[in-house]
């Protein structure tokens, strides 16, 4: 499922796999990117938040959320190839 954000703060899209992981990708004066990056945010629908571990593995958040910032084009492919694949 794709769902479209385009707002006065934020402009970018989710796309949510059939795993129920979602990938998040903002860019706008209220996310972390400038015009070379984005802001990435991964979680599923128990609401539990991933980031990328020093050895680029999907893992979950210890307490909250947490956001991947400027983030470049290549990598967010591979965040989104990822989390298809987890």
């Amino acid at each position: 499922m794709f769902n479209i954000v385009n707002n006065d703060f934020n402009k970018g899209f989710q796309i949510t796999f059939s795993n129920k992981m979602t990938v998040s990708v903002m860019f706008g004066k209220m996310s972390h990117s400038d015009g070379n990056t984005a802001e990435v945010a991964v979680f599923n629908d128990d609401d539990i938040w991933f980031i990328l571990d020093q050895d680029d593995n999907l893992v979950p958040v210890k307490d909250g959320t947490d956001v991947m910032t400027w983030v470049s084009a290549n990598k967010v492919a591979d965040i989104i190839s990822k989390v298809a694949n987890f």
